[in-house]
């Protein structure tokens, strides 16, 4: 796989409100490697950047690759309402690129309330964490 030239990439946007990146992310057709797709969000202020076609806000991505790959931080965010009765909720996501690589040391998670498990699972490698 080769990486297209400075000439090629010229016409290719590098930042999108207050994030910036380079190839092998993109916005536009011919700027991006692919799996690597980002969407600009211009009807907000200020624009906001996500992954491809997702909900999944980007809010950095490094300008070197890191020991692991490129790092880029996201922005995943869930509400869920309890309804009196109820005493389990499933919520799934599914990661909006393949090959989506989570570092346990560099996440959190933020919970409020009471008796909650939370189970991490990639169905790609059958590994899962459990928290509580």
């Amino acid at each position: 796989m080769s990486v297209p030239s400075n000439a090629s990439l010229a016409h290719c946007p590098t930042r999108c409100g207050d994030t910036t990146f380079s190839y092998p992310f993109g916005t536009e057709p011919g700027c991006f490697r692919q799996g690597f797709e980002l969407t600009c969000d211009h009807t907000t202020r200020p624009p906001r950047l996500f992954w491809a076609n997702s909900t999944t806000q980007i809010l950095a991505v490094s300008d070197a690759p890191g020991p692991v790959g490129w790092s880029v931080s996201g922005l995943i965010g869930f509400n869920i309402t309890m309804t009196p009765g109820t005493s389990t909720y499933t919520r799934s996501w599914e990661s909006p690129a393949k090959g989506l690589y989570i570092n346990h040391y560099y996440n959190a998670m933020y919970f409020v309330g009471c008796n909650f498990e939370v189970v991490l699972f990639d169905t790609g490698t059958k590994v899962f964490f459990i928290g509580r």
